[in-house]
């Protein structure tokens, strides 16, 4: 009964039992988190906006695949050579440049330029990921428990995020 119970709030647990560090990592893996999350919203904005098909948007999805393996197969030598600090950096601008060149231009060739510049950006959450087990490591935090609780936390954002997303679309098309 207790666990029915602690299983929903496990996902607050890296908010509110870790202390400040971990609160503020917590928040900038949410933060981190939140544009992944628009899959649903964005294939709606592409079929109205550029006119996609299901085909147009699967070869979308396609090429996100293929800079996903490009990114995780350099991605090694670029953290061993800059640092994950400045590899984070680097990732979290290159993340920008997709959702950024959506909302300046409605040319499609452009936003696919933009995503493979920021093809790092799906990078962006190793370097807090990392800084987030280290604190639990000091913290002596089972690792267990915390990728529980951060797994739990992830699956909430999963849920509400994507609520905000639509009902935010739904808004600005009014």
């Amino acid at each position: 009964r207790k666990r029915l119970i602690d299983a929903p709030l496990a996902s607050l647990q890296l908010l509110f039992s870790y202390g400040k560090k971990m609160q503020i990592l917590a928040l900038l893996l949410m933060l981190q988190t939140t544009p992944m999350l628009m899959g649903d919203v964005f294939q709606v904005f592409a079929k109205e906006q550029w006119g996609f098909q299901p085909k147009d948007f699967g070869q979308l999805i396609a090429l996100f695949g293929v800079l996903g393996i490009v990114c995780n197969i350099s991605l090694s030598p670029l953290v061993q050579r800059f640092g994950l600090r400045n590899f984070s950096l680097f990732a979290i601008a290159s993340s920008m440049l997709f959702p950024i060149t959506t909302l300046v231009t409605d040319t499609y060739r452009y936003v696919v330029v933009a995503a493979v510049l920021g093809l790092y950006g799906q990078a962006q959450k190793i370097g807090t990921s990392a800084a987030i087990a280290g604190l639990a490591n000091d913290l002596a935090v089972p690792m267990g428990k915390l990728q529980g609780e951060k797994a739990s936390l992830l699956a909430l954002l999963k849920i509400i995020v994507p609520v905000i997303y639509s009902s935010r679309y739904l808004t600005g098309k009014r």
